[in-house]
């Protein structure tokens, strides 16, 4: 008796899937016009956002390469050329950069990097690091990040701004994508240094020695000073 109501249970079950799937044929049918409206829009939309996908990334290496033009131009035998001429150089190539200094992302960060290059070869420093802080704030997740906070911390210690140059190197060693972290930490252990805060240094001497690279010369260096800092007494 149980296996005649299993059977018939399976019969409705299929029953009520064929009429299901009846429904949705129904719809279909009814609703042709609208369904393929519907997928005529979906398919303009997808080919519109791969469209912008592919001009935008054109345009974004186009201007990179008219940015590194630009630097190439600016740098070429630069060491060779008269005062008047590098002059010249910086105000042009400070001209062909302002179309790309207030651009997003990659671009605008390029542009304001070579911007804030020609404004230390100038000594101005407070515009150098207008210049390295807008970059920074463009490219966060990115290599070139630590670039700008490590330049920017060059450029305040010429500005004499211990403090903030300190800053600058510990974002930048912070960060996950920090390129040559053994320099970066030596700069923060020998700012400490110059603030008098000799443990801090330590720590910073001694993140070096834990890196992977061992020969480096930016950890023999830190071997070195921390060894001096030890016999010097000022950390233990």
């Amino acid at each position: 008796m149980a296996k005649k109501e299993a059977k018939k249970t399976d019969k409705k079950e299929i029953k009520a899937t064929e009429t299901s799937m009846q429904k949705v044929e129904n719809f279909l049918t009814d609703n042709k016009k609208c369904v393929i409206a519907v997928l005529c829009v979906v398919i303009a939309a997808l080919v519109a956002f791969v469209t912008t996908v592919i001009v935008t990334s054109s345009l974004k290496e186009k201007n990179l390469g008219k940015i590194e033009a630009i630097e190439y131009r600016f740098l070429d035998n630069a060491d060779t050329i008269s005062a008047n001429d590098a002059e010249a150089r910086m105000a042009q190539a400070a001209e062909e950069l302002k179309p790309f200094i207030n651009k997003s992302g990659v671009v605008g960060a390029r542009a304001d990097l070579l911007n804030a290059e020609i404004l230390i070869m100038k000594n101005d420093f407070a515009g150098a690091i207008s210049m390295y802080e807008m970059a920074a704030k463009k490219v966060k997740g990115t290599y070139l990040y630590s670039i700008a906070k490590f330049n920017e911390g060059y450029a305040r210690e010429q500005a004499n701004d211990a403090a903030g140059a300190l800053k600058c190197y510990e974002e930048c060693a912070a960060d996950a994508e920090c390129v040559n972290k053994p320099r970066v930490l030596f700069n923060v252990g020998r700012l400490k240094e110059a603030l008098n805060d000799m443990n801090g240094a330590k720590d910073a001497y001694t993140q070096i020695l834990g890196l992977e690279d061992n020969e480096s010369d930016w950890i023999k260096v830190a071997r070195t000073r921390l060894l001096e800092l030890q016999l010097e007494g000022k950390v233990e």
